[in-house]
């Protein structure tokens, strides 16, 4: 069983990264004045569906630790609650396809909302866990790099947060290009939110090599 979910653990985060790095440079393609508009569209399609494995790997790395953390007896969590965690993570997981695939609909904008607070009292509830846990003599959490692995992971759904409401406009700019309406201040528009975008991205690339490191050197 521990086999397995690290294998797995690890396989979510080479995903995420290689997608991510796939989102990151094909967004200059999009952004390329000298290219065509159809070559510029046909990677703005790219970039949306490669964004869309991260958001996979996000709910899948969260069940996966949980059970990571639960088979090295480092959570005080049982079997039902696991299965509780993974039942979560999967109707989180059919909510964030569905938001994809419905986009624009009425039931896209809804589960759309609902994802957000989701998220936001995801993160919440793993800092919640990370303060009950460092606590003197608290079960929860026995080992502080793991600790820190939640307050990373809560950092990671945060700079996501972020990093979806700096491209609210970029939907909108995106489409005026497409119907090749967009004007040389909606392409300055569209250069100036991905070079704001960036860095945050980056903050969440060094996020997951600490969480890395940290699962990995388990420094006592």
């Amino acid at each position: 069983m521990y086999t397995a979910a690290l294998l797995f653990h690890l396989l979510c985060v080479v995903y995420w990264l290689g997608s991510d790095l796939v989102v990151y440079l094909v967004s200059g393609h999009v952004l390329d004045t000298g290219r065509p508009l159809a070559a510029r569209m046909y990677a703005a399609k790219l970039m949306l569906l490669a964004d869309m494995i991260p958001r996979t790997c996000l709910v899948l790395m969260l069940a996966s630790s949980f059970t990571l953390a639960q088979t090295m007896g480092l959570l005080a969590i049982d079997g039902p609650g696991l299965a509780a965690i993974w039942l979560f993570c999967a109707a989180w997981l059919a909510i964030v396809w569905i938001v994809h695939w419905r986009e624009r609909s009425e039931l896209g904008e809804r589960l759309k909302r609902f994802d957000w607070a989701l998220r936001v009292a995801i993160a919440l509830g793993l800092l919640l866990l990370l303060i009950a846990s460092a606590r003197r003599g608290s079960p929860l959490v026995d080992q502080w790099w793991l600790q820190a692995k939640l307050g990373l992971f809560a950092t990671i759904i945060v700079c996501g947060l972020i990093i979806r409401r700096q491209l609210v406009p970029f939907g909108p700019l995106l489409a005026k290009l497409a119907a090749g309406t967009a004007s040389a201040a909606d392409e300055t528009a569209m250069r100036r939110i991905i070079a704001q975008v960036k860095p945050v991205v980056w903050v969440i690339w060094i996020a997951l090599g600490l969480a890395m490191w940290f699962g990995i050197a388990k420094p006592l």
